[in-house]
């Protein structure tokens, strides 16, 4: 069962990886244009990253593994089948003791000699399991920080909280979001920090940050998928920071830049953050910024 799961995810990653150099490729034409499209294409290495199901491809790993078995399979059955002229012509004969205890013992040979050839798959999938479920679990650790950290957090208006110890604000929460700020966040701060905040509500980044995370967890093992996350996280943000220029105007240029360099100071880091103000590359946000 773990064996299959692996080589299911290991199809899987392949198949996406073929899908994330293309992106790679647009991400680079479309560097002058309004980053959401960018950001929408990573949708499609989402999908191919979370779907098992895949139509048949040449670089698909399950190509490789089952032409051996196709081939060796008649072969195999041939083997055991009777020829029809020894049912003729050859008397059934009761078989002898010893006969019917090697034959008895045969069977037991084959599990053995396929248990030590599936042990180096047995040893990846269980080496696979073991990554994705600490990187799973480490998250789920900062996060129940998180929250308890919260629990003093005062309501500023609707869905918006004020909360202490908090390094930037941030939105947490997939079913009933909030926005957490900073308490010492200045006020002229406030209206354009929660139009990006809201943004991401209304958009469901949420959704997508927590299914991203998840194929990072699946995908911890392919390099392709952090780099994936890590672009499509930026081109989120990016997106983000041109909706509320948009809405703004941009006389807030400046502020709204030099709010991006204070919160990226300190700010967290970890991969299983919420969506924060101040994630990702602040020079590249305050360039895009300001063009």
């Amino acid at each position: 069962m773990l064996q299959t799961m692996f080589l299911t995810v290991l199809n899987m990653s392949i198949t996406a990886s073929a899908a994330i150099l293309p992106v790679l490729g647009a991400r680079l034409l479309l560097r002058r244009a309004p980053k959401v499209f960018s950001y929408a294409l990573w949708a499609v290495v989402l999908f191919r990253l979370l779907c098992p199901v895949s139509p048949s491809s040449v670089i698909s790993l399950y190509n490789v593994l089952e032409t051996p078995a196709a081939e060796a399979g008649p072969v195999g059955h041939m083997a055991y089948l009777p020829l029809p002229s020894d049912e003729e012509n050859t008397p059934v004969l009761p078989a002898a003791p010893a006969e019917q205890a090697e034959d008895a013992a045969a069977p037991a040979v084959a599990p053995e000699t396929e248990g030590i050839s599936l042990s180096p798959l047995a040893a990846a999938g269980a080496l696979w399991l073991s990554g994705a479920a600490a990187l799973a679990l480490l998250n789920t650790v900062r996060w129940v920080k998180l929250r308890r950290r919260l629990l003093c957090a005062l309501p500023l208006r609707e869905n918006v909280y004020l909360a202490d110890h908090i390094p930037v604000p941030f939105v947490m929460g997939l079913v009933r979001p909030r926005i957490y700020l900073p308490s010492d966040l200045a006020e002229a701060e406030q209206a354009y920090i929660i139009r990006h905040e809201q943004h991401h509500i209304r958009r469901g980044d949420l959704l997508f940050r927590l299914l991203a995370f998840a194929a990072l967890c699946i995908h911890w093992f392919n390099p392709l998928v952090w780099l994936a996350f890590t672009l499509a996280g930026r081109d989120m943000e990016m997106s983000c920071d041109e909706a509320v220029l948009r809405q703004s105007g941009s006389q807030i240029r400046a502020d709204y830049s030099l709010s991006l360099l204070r919160y990226s100071v300190g700010k967290n880091r970890f991969i299983g953050a919420p969506l924060a103000f101040g994630v990702g590359d602040t020079r590249e946000r305050i360039e895009n910024v300001m063009k």
